[in-house]
């Protein structure tokens, strides 16, 4: 049997799945599991962007410029707080995944505020970013 090619909506859907997978594994103090699916949603809706847009998405660096075009569009349009937003979710999702092989996240900083205000910036990056790829402008 043959799989069908991932569409914007697929990508999408796994973006929020991750989230909430995330969300339960930090519940349970599983903070490696709960890191890694905080940088599969935001990968997934860099994804999810790239596909509805016709850009390339198949490795960390095409995401990366992804990511980087999409701050610039937003800062060009006078949306500057999205833009650093995206820049900044995007940072600290790509730190998470560095936290799975390094368990280098900082849990208790700040009495776990900062650990906190991360997961709080990869969900709203994962947000502007599906709302950017379900949009119907450009």
């Amino acid at each position: 049997m043959k799989t069908r090619p991932m569409q914007n909506e697929d990508y999408g859907n796994m973006a929020r799945q991750f989230l909430r997978e995330a969300d339960a594994n930090f519940v349970l103090d599983e903070y490696l599991d709960g890191a890694e699916m905080m940088w599969d949603a935001a990968a997934h809706a860099v994804m999810a962007v790239c596909l509805r847009r016709n850009w390339l998405h198949q490795s960390r660096q095409e995401l990366n410029i992804a990511v980087t075009m999409l701050a610039d569009e937003l800062r060009s349009s006078g949306r500057e707080t999205d833009a650093l937003c995206i820049n900044a979710g995007y940072v600290i999702a790509c730190n998470s995944h560095i936290n799975f092989y390094h368990r280098d996240m900082d849990l208790e900083g700040g009495n776990g505020w900062y650990f906190a205000t991360a997961r709080q910036a990869v969900h709203r990056f994962v947000e502007i970013m599906l709302a950017i790829s379900e949009s119907t402008s450009e």
